[in-house]
């Protein structure tokens, strides 16, 4: 059922999101083609040349510097938007009505809502980096080899890389999940007022962030100051196993508050539910 769950939300979710990945791309590429033509001796030669065409060249490219901006920011606003609107309506609003009659658990809805809003952060990372690497290996040609070349370089020097990969895609994905459920979370808090939801949720969002601040701040100030930092210091020295240390605590310090998200989000919306 979550797999069903899941191909609804994205048919909504990525129905937009995938023009602006388009024209971001689409532009991406324009930059990168003209910055190839003008780098070129005679495009060169002809701005030194000629008045009109190098103030011609300035205006084009300060254009389609801006536009690039412009699609940059429109695709970071409108993930964000997506992210939050689509639980809105589809769990809090006027969607909500029918999502509730569904014979499906709320923990599915919420977990097919958070599956899809990750997929599309993941995604606009990408298309973004992607987007930048296409422009800057277009001005600097020689920068994907030296890359290259440089990775091959550190993976004969440590062979553990391509786990080191793995383990950071991991904790990128669990950080990125906790991230939505805490926006999940604030707002189905928020949902219990009649009035004011927008403000009782960020208050509350704000206050979450808060609070897990101050817990890891405590943490690690304990950890300091007992014999526990002390064998903790010894393992992250060592060469294989402080890598993994590092990756298990961050991993751990998003999945921990994430399956807490989740249970709140799931109790609050099962038991507490209030649809306007």
């Amino acid at each position: 059922m979550i797999s069903k769950l899941v191909r609804f939300e994205a048919r909504s979710t990525f129905r937009l999101l995938v023009i602006v990945w388009a024209a971001l791309l689409a532009m991406a590429i324009i930059i990168g083609g003209l910055a190839l033509i003008t780098h070129g001796g005679f495009y060169q030669d002809l701005l030194q040349g000629s008045k009109a065409v190098y103030v011609i060249d300035k205006i084009v490219s300060t254009l389609m510097w801006i536009l690039y901006g412009a699609l940059f920011v429109a695709q970071i606003v409108l993930t964000l938007a997506i992210v939050v609107l689509r639980f809105y309506r589809g769990m809090l609003g006027d969607e909500g009505y029918l999502m509730h009659t569904l014979p499906v658990k709320t923990g599915d809805l919420i977990t097919s809502k958070g599956i899809v809003a990750t997929v599309a952060i993941i995604g606009s990372i990408i298309i973004g980096t992607l987007s930048i690497l296409i422009m800057v290996f277009s001005i600097e040609p020689d920068g994907l080899r030296y890359v290259m070349y440089g990775f091959k370089t550190a993976l004969q020097e440590e062979p553990l890389i391509p786990l080191y990969i793995v383990e950071g895609l991991i904790v990128l994905v669990i950080s990125i999940l906790s991230a939505v459920y805490q926006i999940y979370a604030s707002m189905s808090v928020g949902q219990l007022l009649n009035r004011y939801r927008v403000l009782m949720s960020l208050a509350v969002y704000i206050g979450i962030g808060m609070v897990l601040s101050t817990v890891g701040t405590v943490l690690g100030v304990l950890a300091g100051s007992t014999d526990l930092g002390i064998w903790l210091g010894d393992l992250m020295n060592k060469r294989v196993l402080g890598p993994q240390m590092i990756f298990l605590g961050m991993f751990l310090t998003s999945a921990i508050p994430l399956v807490a998200f989740h249970i709140m989000t799931e109790k609050l919306l099962s038991r507490r539910l209030n649809l306007l």
